[in-house]
């Protein structure tokens, strides 16, 4: 799975979409579970947050998996909203 992030990080939107339908699964229990928000508000924000820091995430020496995994729980558990700025209340 570390090839398909490589491939991610280089702007494949086919290893892209692999690299979803492999973990969509996870990262949707991981969102459902510990999300402050509306799941599916988690879910785009770590999806986002993979395509656009791919190359940093493969940089981690973590199983890909578990990297992923990790943003979603980030992602899930931050009160910010998308545009990186913490929300009243």
């Amino acid at each position: 799975m570390r090839a398909t992030l490589v491939s991610v990080a280089a702007g494949d939107v086919i290893a892209f979409g692999a690299l979803y339908d492999h973990l969509a699964l996870a990262t949707y229990t991981v969102c459902r579970v510990w999300s402050r928000q509306p799941f599916d508000v988690a879910m785009q924000k770590t999806w986002l947050f993979v395509w656009v820091n791919a190359a940093t995430l493969c940089l981690r020496p973590s199983p890909t998996r578990m990297v992923i995994l990790d943003v979603a729980y980030a992602m899930s558990c931050s009160s910010a909203s998308p545009d990186g700025r913490r929300r009243a209340g």
